[in-house]
């Protein structure tokens, strides 16, 4: 019985109408009804590096904001110690998290916006498409910014 009330729903979805795309009808490559092209598409590569560049972008901007909530992290311990003449191990703690950790990662930050902007990706682009693309940046487009 079981069985048999399958292979009903299974007939009755069978039978049921399918819905398809229409097609369009074919031109004649002659004709004026053909699409024509408005600009030839960029390569794979051409778009995997805009890709790995916005995606470079993207990174440094989340990381810019940890960094600075890391800095404001630092100046809440700093301004919250006590005054005094000798500096609180509060306020020494405050001037280590801004002095050694933040003030590095800004500049690491600041130097990776500096190679990932708009016109090192046109020089890289560029230098793609004269067929001398940088090892460095032939070995960071990986399979994720061809998709």
């Amino acid at each position: 019985m079981k069985y048999l009330l399958l292979l009903l729903a299974l007939l009755l979805l069978a039978s049921s109408p399918a819905g398809a795309q229409a097609l369009r009808p074919a031109a004649r490559p002659d004709s004026l009804t053909m699409p024509l092209a408005s600009a030839p598409a960029a390569s794979d590569t051409v778009a995997a590096l805009h890709r790995l560049f916005a995606a470079k972008r993207k990174n440094n901007k989340r990381s810019l904001a940890g960094t600075a909530g890391v800095a404001a992290i630092g100046g809440v311990v700093l301004g919250t110690a006590p005054p005094g003449f000798i500096i609180s191990e509060q306020a020494g703690l405050g001037i280590a998290i801004i002095a050694f950790v933040s003030f590095p990662a800004f500049v690491v930050e600041a130097v990776m916006a500096m190679e990932y902007n708009k016109k090192n990706e046109q020089r890289a682009i560029d230098s793609y498409q004269a067929h001398q693309l940088s090892r460095h940046l032939t070995r960071q487009l990986k399979a994720r910014y061809f998709r």
